[in-house]
């Protein structure tokens, strides 16, 4: 999705459910594309507005809201 779909639609869900262990797949289902991806070693970061999500082996490892 672009950026602003994902903001879109984060925007309209109020109430959104992640879960630790979520597939990556599912997540971005779920929310979309994110708006900022970074790699740091084995780990994934991925950036929402008022988001930033932590995949480890291709899963949810954290959730921050900021």
């Amino acid at each position: 999705l672009p950026a602003a779909e994902a903001e879109g639609r984060l925007t309209q869900e109020k109430n959104i459910a992640i879960s630790i262990g979520m597939s990556e797949a599912d997540l971005i289902e779920k929310l979309g594309e994110p708006l900022r991806s970074v790699t740091v070693g084995t780990d994934k970061i991925l950036r929402y507005p008022d988001l930033k999500i932590t995949i480890k082996n291709g899963a949810v490892a954290s959730v921050d809201i900021e």
